[in-house]
């Protein structure tokens, strides 16, 4: 089978290093894959098999309104599409799935490749919180009605992102769409994570994702003011990129920092390329998230066995989780849920936490099963392997 993923970029985020695992499962059993980018560029690339075909088309889209970029592009990718033959198109991320539809129906490619969507990143997220002018939004939703329907086969990795999804899509999108969970290479995870560190970070609380306002830094931030006034051997450890115009996110962020008199406990450690070994050393792992599609970082956290306490944000932390309320704050079996953007709320669960050490030993010990029950990388990939297959038959 020959399947090409579209992307905008290959850097690091959470979704393209699921992309990455499931090309290096593929190609070991003997599939050919293409990697076609807007933008070639990112740290992944050079993790690709050898095998793996990169196309880049040096197209930067600055959004919903640029059309004229976005129309020439899908025409580039209808090209490729004729001369590489693929059987499947499978993209994620909400941009990417719109230029996906035009490629493969709407500029009608003489190979009809079955065109597979993804939900990485939460479509009701994408609509209402990606957009800039609120007066925009309906606008948006039409879109995402019209041409994620035209697409074969949606795939969501929360079964709450499929009811978004039907939610703005309507009922006639829930006949193909898939609910597969993201899962995670556990025996590389916990390889990297015995790996050496020697941070002078002494006691920390770590949070690992894009330095981006998607991630919610700026709650986590206050809410560790009130757990350093009472905590005050504790330091903060932010790990991600910040791919923001002259890093200016992590720029207001230092600020909020230093307005708070915690500047010298907060500190931003940029990419890593082994975030795990960060975690592993960590009291605990916080996730502060506004939106999300799944979570990633949450479910490495529970593999290497460190506690989670995280924001239930659309979507994936209150599944992976296994919340059961929507409580302000719920201890699961798993670790914490607080309401999301609420910085008291965050700092009350990691007090918590900080202060009750059977509770910690619960949730550390629990949720090494789940993640090994399910958010294995294999039964991941084995689900897309029977989907393509099933698409294709």
């Amino acid at each position: 089978m020959r399947i090409a993923f579209l992307m905008h970029h290959f850097e690091s985020g959470g979704t393209e290093r699921i992309y990455l695992n499931l090309i290096n499962k593929l190609v070991e059993d003997g599939n050919e894959c293409i990697l076609m980018l807007f933008v070639t560029k990112g740290k992944l690339i050079e993790m690709l098999p050898d095998s793996v075909k990169v196309i880049g088309f040096d197209t930067m889209i600055d959004g919903i309104f640029d059309f004229v970029k976005i129309f020439r592009l899908s025409d580039k990718i209808r090209l490729v599409i004729d001369e590489m033959q693929p059987d499947i198109v499978y993209s994620g991320l909400w941009i990417n799935n719109i230029v996906n539809v035009l490629s493969c129906r709407l500029n009608k490619p003489t190979g009809k490749p079955v065109c597979v969507i993804s939900d990485h990143i939460n479509t009701y997220a994408s609509v209402y919180f990606e957009t800039t002018y609120k007066a925009l939004i309906p606008i948006k939703k039409y879109i995402t009605k019209h041409y994620y329907n035209l697409a074969d086969c949606v795939v969501c990795v929360s079964y709450e992102g499929r009811d978004d999804l039907v939610t703005i899509c309507g009922a006639e999108i829930a006949e193909k769409t898939s609910v597969i969970y993201n899962g995670v290479d556990i025996d590389d995870i916990l390889l990297k994570a015995r790996e050496s560190i020697n941070t002078g970070f002494g006691n920390y609380l770590v949070s690992v994702g894009r330095v981006s306002i998607q991630k919610g830094y700026k709650y986590l931030i206050e809410a560790f003011k009130h757990i350093n006034s009472k905590y005050n051997a504790i330091n903060l450890v932010i790990v991600g990129d910040d791919v923001s115009k002259d890093r200016k996110v992590t720029t207001e962020l230092k600020r909020i920092a230093i307005k708070l008199g915690i500047e010298d406990r907060v500190f931003f450690v940029g990419y890593q390329p082994n975030p795990y070994k960060y975690i592993a050393n960590a009291v605990a792992l916080i996730s502060s998230s506004v939106f999300e599609g799944f979570g990633l970082v949450l479910v490495e956290s529970m593999v290497i066995g460190t506690p989670v306490v995280a924001s239930r944000c659309k979507t994936g932390p209150g599944e992976i989780l296994d919340g059961k309320t929507n409580e302000s704050i719920e201890y699961t079996e798993y670790g914490v849920l607080v309401r999301p953007r609420k910085s008291k709320l965050l700092s009350d669960a990691v007090e918590h936490l900080l202060e009750n050490e059977q509770d910690k030993n619960k949730f550390v010990d629990n949720s090494i099963k789940r993640a090994l029950e399910f958010f294995r990388l294999e039964n991941m990939c084995s689900s897309y392997k029977a989907l393509f297959a099933q698409l294709t038959r």
